[in-house]
């Protein structure tokens, strides 16, 4: 069924919806199915400049977490992020306005998404005994390296502070 108020250019506002509510109302109603948005937002392509401009971060900052592995950009092309990117940024930016530190701000918004993919319609579906035993082998590893980084990151940290000093006192 057409819609009547495109014949009509010089309808009033209220006119226009009353013909759309009249013309509408004898159609069948759309039947939507779900848009699997996990697929778009991976799919997305987006500069630094525009995640920077999204989540309220400085390239610098963006920069930083990609160099240091916090961030991951896209698969597809090294200086594009994806969507998860963005949402990833901007759970560790609410951990830090929280107070956490760097790494816990990275793990506590890595975690908070893992809680939220799992309640994504589909995921349930690909919970095979594979997939099980795949997922403790992570988390074991994830574990594993979160000590690791845990003794390891003050240490870099403080190597990195000396090595910057030391340039600084060479120029």
């Amino acid at each position: 069924m057409r819609d009547t108020f495109t014949d009509r250019a010089d309808a009033s506002p209220k006119e226009v919806a009353t013909m759309v509510t009249r013309t509408r109302s004898t159609e069948q109603p759309v039947a939507f199915t779900v848009i699997d948005r996990g697929a778009i937002w991976a799919r997305l392509a987006l500069t630094i400049n525009q995640v920077s401009e999204l989540t309220g971060l400085s390239r610098r900052q963006l920069s930083h977490w990609v160099s240091k592995g916090y961030l991951v950009p896209s698969s597809t092309d090294p200086v594009l992020f994806n969507g998860n990117t963005v949402e990833q940024a901007l759970y560790i930016k609410q951990a830090l306005d929280a107070g956490l530190s760097v790494r816990r701000a990275l793990a506590a918004a890595n975690h908070f998404m893992a809680e939220q993919l799992q309640n994504e319609p589909g995921v349930k579906l690909i919970r095979t005994p594979l997939v099980v035993d795949l997922e403790a082998k992570v988390r074991s590893a994830y574990n594993a390296l979160a000590i690791v980084l845990d003794v390891l990151g003050p240490a870099a940290d403080e190597h990195m502070e000396a090595q910057r000093r030391a340039a600084s006192e060479s120029n």
